[in-house]
């Protein structure tokens, strides 16, 4: 039996990186001999960006594979800490950041036996899988899919969805994680017509076919809830049950992004649904931590009546639970918990219903309160992503209260009739701005980071305030 790894290496942001290999123990590998690619240099350029090697490890009662790697990055020289390839053998997919700032650079260690190959090769026998992959850390990207209304037969949103997985996995530059802030589902309940209930869960089951498969390539999911995922009819899917039950998960997986959720906050929504994560945009000048909020179906805190549905079978309101207390309170311990540690913290907002929809989900009382918080705020918020509205491209939307605009936010491409990626980078300039580029395309036709539109891309400066 198979006590090997593979060992997958992923420049994702660097014309060229010049990799080693160093085995620590001979003894630690088959054989009792280092592997054939101990102390050899080899390159990773934007062509030739990923490397995948066939490691097995020792058959001695305590194998480790202890290894380290060294890289060349332009003028700079880093190399990891000791690792361990049995680590990729370990149950389920564990994620850890390394960062190194004057390099501009941090690499995302993804290991467990569960985790898929990105080349999309099956994995051989009983092998586990460890992988280092190479960002930006003055620029990092995420994606947005939003309005998947997974189970509609008519726009085929139905059944596996392999082939969007995979496409997105192509992508050199991929996302480090993907949003999808609301409507997963196109309906929670089945037909009335339908005799057996049971066999219309593969219409609803979005995550075991296109979120888990995504998360075991490593590409992590934030998934919200939004107005179709709320109705609890006879049989329905319990869409706020599974993200309660996700952010269980997020808890232990999500570490390395220090992930909360709602639970943890002195808010009096114990319901757990909404949550926060961090990342941070470095370079030689500046550190700034970036929070993100998931406040699924909109952040405000009633639950009022939808005039709009009239089903008896259906939970009355718009399901806020308490998205909008819950922003406060993480916006401030944020705040608190970083002011020592960065120049800067700004706020990112993720919800289903878009700054511009009418009355029946969103009161003008509902974003007078919303901007209430923000204007009080001492994390800034720079911009939100949503969904709801139906378009195939990104748009600006701002937060209107009184006839007046003020926050920005982002109406992605909606994915209900073609599935659409949107992508948005966020880069910390020299002056200490976060120049933010958007572009977007149809999963259909990712086929490497050149076949994404680059004309004519969705461009803002944002002015960062840093602290005296």
């Amino acid at each position: 039996m198979s006590v090997g790894c593979y060992l997958e290496i992923v420049n994702r942001a660097f014309s060229e990186v010049n990799v080693t290999f160093v085995a620590t123990n001979a003894n630690d590998w088959e054989n009792n001999k280092f592997p054939s690619i101990h102390n050899k240099e080899y390159t990773l350029n934007e062509t030739k960006y990923y490397r995948s090697n066939n490691l097995e490890i020792g058959s001695n009662l305590s194998p480790h594979g202890c290894f380290y790697l060294e890289f060349k990055i332009e003028k700079d020289n880093i190399k990891t800490s000791i690792l361990k390839l049995e680590e990729g053998r370990g149950s389920g997919i564990q994620s850890d950041y390394l960062k190194f700032k004057d390099a501009d650079c941090i690499l995302l260690l993804t290991r467990g036996k569960t985790l898929e190959r990105i080349d999309n090769m099956k994995k051989d026998g009983n092998k586990g899988c460890f992988r280092v992959e190479l960002f930006r850390l003055s620029k990092r990207r995420f994606g947005v899919m939003n309005d998947y209304h997974f189970g509609h037969e008519e726009y085929g949103t139905t059944g596996r969805q392999t082939k969007d997985v995979e496409q997105i996995c192509k992508l050199r530059n991929r996302p480090e994680f993907i949003v999808m802030p609301g409507d997963l589902l196109a309906v929670t309940t089945p037909p009335n017509n339908n005799k057996n209930p049971f066999a219309w869960d593969d219409y609803r089951d979005i995550w075991d076919n296109f979120i888990n498969p995504l998360e075991r390539k490593g590409i992590f999911v934030a998934d919200g809830f939004g107005n179709h995922d709320l109705y609890t009819g006879t049989f329905s899917k319990d869409v706020k049950e599974e993200i309660k039950s996700r952010n269980k998960d997020r808890k232990i997986n999500w570490k390395f992004m220090n992930f909360a959720g709602s639970k943890d906050y002195k808010s009096n929504n114990n319901d757990n649904y909404h949550y926060r994560w961090y990342i941070e945009l470095c370079n030689t000048q500046k550190k700034v931590l970036v929070v993100f909020f998931m406040l699924n179906n909109l952040p405000a805190n009633s639950n009022r009546k939808d005039p709009g549905d009239s089903d008896s079978s259906h939970e009355e309101g718009t399901y806020a639970y308490g998205a909008l207390d819950f922003l406060k309170d993480s916006l401030d311990q944020a705040f608190i918990e970083n002011k020592n540690s960065y120049d800067a913290i700004v706020g990112i907002l993720c919800h289903h219903i878009n700054y511009n929809a009418d009355n029946r989900w969103w009161t003008d009382n509902d974003k007078k309160l919303l901007k209430k918080v923000l204007d009080k705020s001492k994390t800034p918020v720079i911009f939100s992503v949503f969904g709801h509205a139906h378009h195939e491209d990104i748009q600006e939307e701002f937060l209107k209260v009184e006839g007046k605009q003020s926050y920005l936010g982002y109406r992605c491409a909606c994915s209900i009739w073609h599935r659409h990626l949107n992508l948005f980078d966020l880069e910390l300039t020299s002056e200490g701005n976060i120049k933010l580029t958007s572009y977007y395309q149809r999963t259909d036709m990712l086929q490497s980071d050149e076949k994404i539109p680059q004309e004519n891309p969705l461009q803002k400066l944002i002015e960062v305030k840093y602290r005296d």
